[in-house]
């Protein structure tokens, strides 16, 4: 019985690496997908801050 078992146990820990990165394809993706978001995000945010800056006239200064 025990010897059953633990067959049972390498066996299910043999299979955890493979199930573990069938399952992070997904998750990859999705992080790309925010990383994406977020380098647009940035490049609009950036935006603004020239433009405010513009709007402030040459005589602003940078903090």
């Amino acid at each position: 019985m025990i010897k059953k078992l633990s067959t049972i146990a390498l066996a299910s820990l043999l299979a955890l690496p493979s199930l573990a990165s069938a399952g992070s394809t997904n998750a990859t993706s999705d992080l790309a997908a925010q990383v994406d978001r977020l380098t647009k995000e940035l490049a609009n945010l950036k935006a603004q801050m020239a433009a405010m800056k513009e709007a402030q006239g040459p005589d602003a200064k940078a903090p």
